[in-house]
């Protein structure tokens, strides 16, 4: 039996001008990347990520994120507006970005006819959200820093285009529309 290929694969080489690393990171890989990961991530609002995966998708963002990002200033990417995504975009370099958003899964947020356990899941989850809590007020509250296995997380391009800087999706169409469904439920949720 002759093996080529096996398992997922993490970084894809995508040399560009300007960019400070001649690889990136792929989505279906993020995953398991993504707790090791602590330059080049970015924390972002729900809202953002939402529109930059319905620009990928063809789809028109929100009224209230075409608003936004209509107010956001002339150096900023399309779709990123919130006061804090500006200030850690402003510290990456241009080329692979991880834009990272917290959302509540579905499997973590507990099912009532669970048997056993349920009790060790939510004392686990507090111990969890208590430890979040604590990284975010230790980095100063900022937006920018690691992320965590329960955040919602897309890999984009961080680069300069004929109409400033760009930030794009590096997903499949239908990777981003299902991060895209992923995100829209969490927020109904909430």
């Amino acid at each position: 039996m002759q093996v080529v290929a096996a398992g997922v694969k993490a970084f894809e080489r995508q040399a560009a001008e300007g960019a400070a690393c001649d690889y990136r990171v792929t989505q279906e890989g993020l995953d398991a990347m993504l707790p090791h990961l602590e330059k080049q991530v970015v924390r972002a609002a729900p809202r953002e990520i939402e529109a930059i995966l319905c620009r990928q998708q063809g789809q028109p963002p929100s009224k209230e994120a075409a608003d936004a990002d209509l107010l956001r200033p002339e150096d900023a990417p399309e779709g990123c507006w919130e006061k804090d995504t500006l200030k850690a975009m402003k510290a990456v370099t241009p080329g692979c970005v991880v834009l990272v958003t917290k959302v509540h899964s579905l499997a973590s947020s507990g099912d009532e006819n669970s048997s056993g356990g349920e009790d060790a899941k939510k004392s686990k989850k507090g111990k969890k959200d208590k430890k979040d809590a604590k990284r975010e007020k230790k980095d100063g509250g900022s937006w920018s820093g690691v992320a965590c296995s329960e955040d919602l997380a897309v890999a984009c391009w961080y680069g300069h285009g004929d109409k400033g800087k760009s930030l794009s999706v590096l997903a499949s169409k239908a990777e981003g529309s299902h991060l895209l469904y992923q995100l829209r439920e969490s927020m109904s949720k909430t």
